[in-house]
């Protein structure tokens, strides 16, 4: 009895040991990404301006940048407010990374190569990876982006709407408005039949860039269809009574006349007759109209020579006989 009892002590022991490395080895690698976090976040080189709403961290060599992402959060905020019809509960934290590599690192390179900011998913922190140049419009829509994405997270119940509803929201929000490559993006996607179901658009983070570009063109034109359908004014009562409602198709037929899924064909009937043309304009379109336009002015050039010489020859020959 007394030998099994010392066993089963050793045994306790050894538990006990294996136990306390653990927790060790756990509390180290806790500190270790505490570290790596706060002092890529918090480097002593970083600069910070903030009011109750706002807070902007960024390099001290962006001074300019950073009082411009400071001043559009705090002029921007009461109209997300008003678009949006929520508020976040808590300061939003904008963070400037000093690098795209800082970027990756912040965000632990769990985003695509082509992200260019990110709301994270505590609801009130943004990271954007800084532009080559000091650009105000592209800050500016980048910023608006990832802001839009906290407003929208502050809607109770939103985690429940589709990814295209969110994305579209954020674009629109943005001011985004659509380059004429874009378009023709669409209609590229129209005329091969590679248009984004909406459904599709969840697996965003998934895509190459170009997949990635179409599906944010295509939630914007989503959203903008949907605006025009309940009025842009309606979008915060929109967005309240689907987070309130059981069913996406019932709120959707309230506001639209159309469940989900005629909501969908209409919306691609939409983007048919106002993009499909816009195929012609591609390069290699162009190209061969190009072609046959050079085609029917050679082919007009010589019916042309051809007339003004047979009239030359009627000319010459009515002066022959009237010699004679």
């Amino acid at each position: 009895m007394k030998h099994c009892n010392e066993k089963q002590v050793m045994h306790f022991h050894r538990k006990l040991n294996k136990s306390f490395l653990l927790s060790v080895l756990n509390g180290c690698k806790f500190v270790f990404f505490f570290v790596i976090f706060a002092g890529t976040v918090l480097s002593a080189e970083a600069a910070e301006l903030q009011n109750k709403l706002v807070r902007v961290r960024y390099p001290d060599d962006k001074q300019k940048t950073g009082r411009f992402l400071f001043e559009t959060a705090v002029r921007e905020s009461d109209e997300l407010h008003r678009k949006l019809g929520a508020i976040p509960g808590q300061q939003t934290t904008i963070i400037l990374a000093a690098s795209e590599y800082e970027f990756r690192r912040i965000t632990r390179g769990r985003l695509p190569e082509w992200s260019g900011g990110v709301a994270l998913g505590d609801g009130r922190t943004i990271v954007l990876k800084p532009l080559p140049v000091f650009d105000k419009n592209g800050y500016r829509e980048l910023l608006l982006h990832e802001m839009a994405h906290i407003y929208f997270a502050a809607i109770p119940g939103s985690n429940r709407f589709p990814l295209w509803l969110n994305e579209g929201i954020a674009m629109q929000l943005s001011g985004r408005q659509l380059k004429l490559e874009e378009s023709i993006s669409v209609a590229n996607a129209l005329f091969n039949d590679k248009v984004l179901l909406l459904s599709e658009i969840d697996r965003l983070l998934r895509y190459p860039r170009a997949q990635a570009n179409l599906a944010y063109i295509q939630s914007l034109l989503a959203v903008n269809f949907l605006s025009s359908q309940i009025g842009e004014n309606k979008m915060p009562e929109f967005l309240r009574e689907l987070a309130r409602s059981q069913s996406m198709d019932a709120t959707f037929l309230s506001y639209t006349g159309k469940d989900m899924i005629d909501f969908e064909f209409a919306y691609f009937a939409q983007l048919e007759k106002k993009y499909k043309w816009l195929v012609i304009l591609n390069f290699e379109s162009l190209s061969w109209l190009a072609m046959l336009l050079m085609i029917l002015l050679i082919y007009i050039a010589i019916k042309i020579r051809n007339y003004r010489r047979l009239k030359k020859w009627e000319e010459e020959e009515d002066l022959f006989w009237q010699g004679d």
